[in-house]
């Protein structure tokens, strides 16, 4: 019967806490714990003498806060989270457990040195992620690591990560699209250091004039199928010109141009110059050029261009001489003249109608060869010279190669002009000299 008594009340004293004492407690760690400047999670247990021993735990530090919070009874635990030390010094936190007082010792944080969390960067207005590398330099008494924090200053930068990492790591930021033409500049707070963004402003096209790409001719008007040149501002902020060798892009970067709503073949873009083919199907009369950037979602107005049957422009390299080779394709110059009777190349734009299909942007092939369907005219000093060739140049876009014999003349400089259609190009200079010498001083344009 006492056993049977002693088992009931042992199980009444556990049922019901019987209590024959005052409440003791201990913890674990005892009495304190000593950390890094990094921000942290510390679990504090908590034994009680007796079941029914009531208890809290309460921070007395704002940078020290207690996890579920509120009254236990017996045995528990207690999570303490630590904020970050951005300080260098050591500072002391206290949490009281049940009345007594347990301490937080962390040191200061002003070890971590971080390389990124100052600087600058500048992007484009389109331009809507960035991601920023953050290194730690040094971490000295940090062994597990510096922290870092990232806050945006300004609306139109946000911080998409979660706006802490260790070591190395990437913050990164979503940027609203710059709809002004106006740069704009904002911060970005990085563990004591601030990151500058300039998102610059938006580039609109401002066309003001399509010329001839070889005379830059206006008053003439531009030929089907010859090659352009637009001048004008906010085209791009940078260069691009199509690979050598290849068919003509009707893009290049972002930036696309529109005659008569169709696209034209590009050569090169770049700020305040645009050059391509005019696409060979364009109608005689009044056309109208627009120019895109896609990047910007911007377009310019659209800029009217007269459009003729023939406008040659001659090509000229340097000194209003025009680019001509010579039999042995040597470029013509005063001290490699071309000799009476050879022949010589000459090469222009805008000699309209052609003799073949050919789709715009396309290189000209070199079987079977393309040639004028307009009568092609030369002279030299004002003397009548013998066209052999006029088509495009093999493995050229919008390139005219015209083949002249060069007639009886002395030796000089003489003014080359060439004609398509009754349309005289601009003159561009060459060279004349006698097989038995250079070239002299003879008068330009006369013989």
């Amino acid at each position: 019967m006492r056993t049977a008594f002693a088992l009931v009340l042992s199980l009444v004293q556990t049922l019901f806490a019987f209590q024959s004492g005052p409440c003791k407690f201990q913890f674990q760690p005892p009495s304190g714990l000593s950390v890094d400047g990094n921000d942290r999670l510390i679990s504090l247990r908590v034994t009680a003498s007796y079941p029914t021993c009531k208890w809290d735990a309460r921070s007395y530090a704002s940078w020290v806060k207690v996890i579920s919070p509120g009254e236990k009874s017996g045995d528990g635990s207690v999570g303490i989270a630590v904020d970050l030390n951005e300080g260098s010094a050591t500072r002391d936190g206290s949490v009281v457990i049940a009345g007594n007082n347990w301490t937080i010792r962390q040191s200061g944080g002003g070890q971590c040195l971080f390389s990124g969390n100052n600087g600058s960067t500048t992007v484009e207005s389109y331009i809507t992620m960035i991601g920023h590398p953050i290194t730690v330099l040094s971490r000295s008494g940090f062994p597990n690591g510096c922290r870092w924090a990232a806050k945006s200053n300004v609306g139109w930068i946000r911080v998409t990560n979660s706006a802490s990492g260790e070591l190395h790591d990437y913050v990164n930021l979503q940027l609203d699209v710059n709809q002004s033409e106006h740069s704009r500049t904002g911060g970005v707070s990085i563990s004591g250091g601030t990151l500058t963004v300039t998102q610059r402003g938006r580039i609109v096209p401002n066309v003001s004039a399509v010329v001839n790409g070889a005379s830059f001719e206006i008053a003439k008007g531009i030929a089907p199928g010859s090659l352009f040149s637009i001048f004008g501002t906010g085209f791009a902020d940078w260069q691009r010109t199509a690979p050598p060798g290849m068919n003509l892009p009707t893009t290049l970067g972002s930036v696309s141009v529109l005659v008569n709503g169709k696209l034209a073949p590009l050569y090169h873009v770049g700020p305040r110059q645009i050059n391509g083919q005019l696409p060979r199907r364009t109608a005689i009369g009044e056309a109208s050029v627009v120019v895109t950037n896609d990047s910007y979602k911007t377009t310019s107005s659209p800029q009217p261009v007269t459009v003729v049957e023939a406008s040659p422009g001659l090509f000229q390299c340097g000194g209003k001489r025009a680019c001509v080779q010579n039999q042995d394709y040597r470029l013509n110059s005063m001290s490699d003249p071309a000799p009476v009777a050879s022949v010589v190349m000459a090469y222009l734009t805008g000699a309209g109608w052609m003799m073949g299909d050919l789709p715009d942007g396309v290189q000209a092939p070199l079987s079977p060869l393309i040639v004028c369907g307009l009568p092609v005219t030369a002279t030299i000093g004002g003397v009548d010279a013998d066209v052999l060739f006029a088509g495009l140049a093999p493995s050229f876009v919008g390139l005219v190669q015209i083949n002249i014999r060069v007639p009886e003349m002395p030796s000089g400089d003489y003014e080359l002009v060439l004609s398509v259609g009754g349309v005289a190009s601009n003159p561009g200079i060459i060279s004349i000299g006698n097989p038995n010498g250079g070239a002299g001083r003879g008068g330009s344009g006369s013989r």
